[in-house]
């Protein structure tokens, strides 16, 4: 299977650990429980992505924003 790239905005601190597609933006938005200190938040959606889509996940661009671009390897 190819890799693809795919457009993801983060929600760090949050209370739930949720992945959902918002259609108007064509984006995922990512909401993880950790904090972004020391790159915890990071590595979370790296988790969390990995699992929601089956597949291995890093993060192109975008490490110390809340917008990146996510390869789905």
């Amino acid at each position: 299977m190819a890799d693809s790239v795919i457009s993801i905005v983060v929600k760090p601190n949050s209370p739930d650990e949720v992945v959902s597609y918002d259609a108007s933006g064509g984006f995922y938005r990512v909401c993880v429980k950790a904090s972004p200190h020391n790159n915890k938040a990071n590595l979370q959606v790296v988790k969390l992505l990995s699992r929601f889509f089956g597949r291995p996940v890093r993060i192109m661009r975008g490490a110390t924003g809340r917008k990146k671009l996510v390869r789905l390897l």
